[in-house]
């Protein structure tokens, strides 16, 4: 973590961290983990998949409202709105995909929207499967998500990303809606906090590593 002074510096290390996590949870497994987890084969899946989509979200977000980028399946072809309509990044060069309007919503629906926001999936199945190249490959009619597929294309699809992050989230709708401080000693007391090792994310709020101590009592 470090200090930014640019929004798409700040962006991209939080994506890159997203990516690191989610391949920690895939690789993990439960029986060898502390705590009260399942014991068994089985990875942390669904925090995985959380950060994955958090990815595809932010990426499309960022490209909301550029016409330059075409969609597929999507009228106008490019990402005018937000909501699921950010999940269509999916059918652009990132991710290659060529998904329907009605998939693209259960996507972002169910294994976006309701697993951020209600840690659950309610119809929507996770596999985990090396040997499956598609994302998103067809169950008894419904899109499953194959996460060793999608764990890899989301890789290739951040590291275009970052390539043209310096021109494309500055000049964004949401690029330029943040604002990044650097002023980290404003928003603390000197006297409360010894080698502060956070860094200062959007809307100004500071991140205290485990060397900060408690702030006093005014």
């Amino acid at each position: 973590m470090a200090l930014h002074t640019r929004v798409d510096e700040h962006v991209i290390e939080n994506l890159r961290e997203f990516l690191k996590l989610a391949e920690i949870g895939l690789l993990a497994r439960k029986r060898d983990l502390d705590g009260d987890l399942r014991k068994d084969d089985g990875c942390l899946g669904t925090p995985a998949a959380s950060l994955l989509f958090s990815i595809v979200d932010s990426i499309g977000s960022y490209h909301r409202g550029d016409y330059t980028l075409r969609v597929s399946n999507h009228r106008p072809p490019y990402i005018d709105q937000d909501g699921y309509v950010h999940f269509f990044i999916l059918n652009s060069r990132y991710f290659g995909q060529n998904l329907n309007d009605k998939d693209v919503q259960f996507l972002y629906g169910q294994y976006r929207s309701n697993l951020s926001h209600n840690a659950a999936l309610s119809g929507g199945v996770l596999i985990y499967n090396n040997e499956e190249p598609e994302l998103f490959p067809l169950r008894n009619g419904a899109r499953v998500v194959n996460l060793h597929a999608l764990y890899e294309a989301t890789k290739v699809a951040l590291n275009t990303f970052i390539q043209e992050s310096q021109d494309v989230i500055p000049r964004s709708r949401q690029g330029s809606g943040i604002r990044v401080s650097t002023q980290a000693t404003a928003l603390i007391d000197s006297d409360a906090v010894t080698e502060p090792t956070g860094y200062v994310s959007l809307g100004g709020i500071l991140t205290i590593g485990t060397e900060a101590t408690s702030p006093r009592k005014r």
